[in-house]
This record gives structure tokens, C-alpha cells and sequence, in this order.
């Protein structure tokens, strides 16, 4: 029903990162832009490819434990649960995983997207490997630096009539301070359809942005584009026997000239 046009988001950068510049003057270092490039491509699920790493001494041991470290404890078991490392029950005895460069690649990879979908989209991650005794056993200790918790500022809404702005914020259900996450956006566009067709705008336009307020903020804003309103002009129906019409016209009661409403 709805239809969006990106723009960029734009995010700080911070020591921890290899770059040291932030943005100034209204222009954007090139080598940030490769930073966000790449942070975006993780929240849009693009991936990224796996960098050229030395053949590890640990290739093929068993992976006795995987730990986070860094994390707030709330995000902890939810990261944990997604990791290939991580060790699985069975239907008799626990399994372990082996250990390869490729998977604690691609698990360093699932904990900077998930972090990045829950507020903290500057995260810095980096592995120690802890050898058990002489058993080819390893724990993997994953260490993280999630950088600053980005919240949600303002959130405004332009270009919708008196009473809707009010509905369609209320059905968003978007708290200032609560933690920025990539499914707000979305859940703010449902709520912004919604909002609209019950007011009879069936068909609209909605330029969403982001913007940095400073290194923990960001503001949300919705430009708004409506259409006509439209009414119901008649109603038909099929797939039923003639004589039962009539009863079906008179069960969906939508009389020629109502407002249109999804429902």
C-alpha cells in the first residue's frame, strides 16, 4: 500500500573503529563511508566477505565453550543461541562443533548484526582462543566492544491531517529513549498505513529519514504524501449462487458512497 524511498543513516565514528575522523563541515571522509557502507550492508543483511585469514593451529578441534564477553547480560543467551560454535543438545548427548576459521568468521559477523538491530550499530569485535589442556579442546572467547547504545530522539510526523499524526504515533507505539533498532522504522510504517486508511487514504507516500543527533541519538521523521480519499462507489459479488447475493451484500453492509476503510 505504502511505498519508501531510503536516504542515508548517517552513524559517528569513534576510536575504536580504524577510522578517526568524524564528520565535519557537512562532508563525509571517504574511508567513513566505507565504515558505514559496511555497517549498512550488515543491518540490510548484504554480509560481508570473508577477510583472507592464516590457517589456524585450533582447524578441526572441538569447541568446548563460546564466550561473550562485553555484552549487556539481557543479549548475552540471545547472541549465544545463534552462534555456529555454540554447543547444541541433541537428542541423546550434547554436540559440540569443530572448530574452523570460517565459522568464528561468521559467528563474529551474526554478533555485530545482531548488536547493530539492537542499538549499538558501532561494535567492534575480536576472538581469543583459550586451548583446554592437551585434549584439542578450545574455548572461544569472543570480546566486544558495542560502543555507545543508540536511542531513539524525537519522532515526527509530517503531512497527515489534524487527529491522524496522533494515531499513527500512538499505533507506532515509539518511545523517546528506548533503544534504536533497524524493525522501528518498519513498525512505524505499518502503524503510518494504518493511521491513514482509516481516515479513507488509500493510496500515499512516505519519505522516511534518520538523523544523527549526536554519538547516542537518533531522530526519526516521516514525510507523508497523501492522496484522495476514496469512497466505496459499489460492491459485487461472486462465487455464490444468485439467490444467495442479496444475504452477502446485506452481511458485508458497505453501502455505496462510504468512506473507504481497510475495515
Amino acid at each position: 500500500m505504502t511505498s519508501s524511498t531510503p536516504l542515508p543513516v548517517v552513524l559517528p565514528c569513534r576510536p575504536a573503529l580504524p577510522v578517526r575522523r568524524c564528520l565535519s563541515a557537512g562532508r563525509l571522509p571517504g574511508d567513513l563511508v566505507l565504515v558505514l557502507t559496511l555497517t549498512l550492508g550488515l543491518i540490510l543483511g548484504w554480509g560481508l566477505p570473508s577477510p583472507a585469514r592464516a590457517f589456524s593451529p585450533y582447524h578441526g578441534w572441538r569447541v568446548d565453550s563460546v564466550k561473550i564477553e562485553g555484552v549487556p547480560r539481557e543479549l548475552t543467551r540471545q547472541i549465544q543461541g545463534g552462534l555456529a560454535l555454540t554447543l547444541r543438545t541433541g537428542l541423546v548427548k550434547m554436540r559440540r562443533a569443530r572448530f574452523s576459521e570460517e565459522a568464528l568468521e561468521a559467528d563474529k559477523q551474526r554478533v555485530v548484526l545482531f548488536l547493530a538491530r539492537n542499538g549499538y550499530p558501532l561494535v567492534a569485535v575480536k576472538e581469543r582462543l583459550e586451548p583446554v589442556g592437551e585434549s584439542k579442546a578450545l574455548n572461544v572467547i569472543i570480546e566486544v566492544d558495542p560502543g555507545p547504545l543508540v536511542t531513539v530522539g524525537a519522532v515526527r510526523i509530517t503531512g497527515l491531517p489534524p487527529g491522524v499524526e496522533e494515531r499513527a504515533l500512538e499505533l507506532a507505539g515509539i518511545t523517546p529513549g528506548e533503544p534504536f533498532r533497524d524493525d522501528l522504522v518498519g513498525q512505524a510504517m505499518v502503524a503510518l498505513d494504518a493511521a491513514a486508511q482509516e481516515r479513507g487514504f488509500a493510496r500515499f507516500t512516505v519519505e522516511k529519514r534518520v538523523t544523527l543527533v549526536d554519538s547516542s541519538r537518533v531522530d526519526l521523521e516521516f514525510q507523508v504524501e497523501l492522496g484522495a480519499r476514496y469512497h466505496f462507489e459499489s460492491v459485487a459479488v461472486s462465487g455464490i449462487g444468485e439467490d444467495l447475493v442479496p444475504l452477502a451484500t446485506q452481511y458485508i453492509d458497505i453501502k455505496p458512497g462510504t468512506r473507504f476503510s481497510p475495515k
